[in-house]
C-alpha cells in the first residue's frame, strides 16, 4: 500500500489532526515531519493531536527517527495531549508511545475512531 497523509492545523480547536497511511519510508517521514513543524507553528500553547494511524504500517529505524524529531518539536511547542486512532495497527501504536514516551515523558490515549477520539479532547 502507497504512502499517504494528511496533516492540519485546526486553530479553532487548537488541535493537530495526522492521518498516516500505507508503509511509511525514512523519506516520507522526513516529509511529515517537516510538515508537522510547519502546522504546530499555527497553534497555541496547549495544544492537542488526534493521530489516525489506523491505516499505517510498523516504519523502520529511521523513520521512528524523523518522528522522533516531530515529536519533540511538538513537545517544545507547548503539545499537552495527544489522542491516537489505532484501530488494528497495535504494532504502530506501541513503536509511536515509544518515541512519544521518549520525547514527551507521557502516553497517547487511544480511540477506535476520529470521532471518539473528538468526543475525548471534547470531555464528552
Amino acid at each position: 500500500m502507497a504512502f499517504t497523509y494528511d496533516i492540519r492545523a485546526n486553530t479553532a480547536k487548537n488541535r493537530l489532526y495526522l492521518k498516516l497511511a500505507g508503509s511509511m519510508t525514512e523519506a516520507d517521514a522526513k516529509k511529515v515531519a517537516d510538515t508537522i513543524l510547519g502546522e504546530i507553528k499555527k497553534l497555541k500553547p496547549g495544544w492537542a493531536v488526534i493521530n489516525d494511524i489506523s491505516e499505517l504500517k510498523p516504519g523502520d529505524d529511521k523513520a521512528s527517527e524523523q518522528l522522533r524529531r516531530a515529536q519533540d518539536a511538538s513537545a517544545k511547542a507547548g503539545c499537552k495531549r495527544v489522542v491516537r486512532v489505532v484501530g488494528s495497527q497495535a504494532i504502530t501504536n506501541l513503536q509511536w508511545n515509544r518515541t512519544l514516551q521518549e520525547t514527551h515523558g507521557m502516553r497517547a490515549d487511544t480511540a477506535a475512531t476520529v470521532a471518539d477520539a473528538e468526543k475525548l479532547l471534547d470531555g464528552g
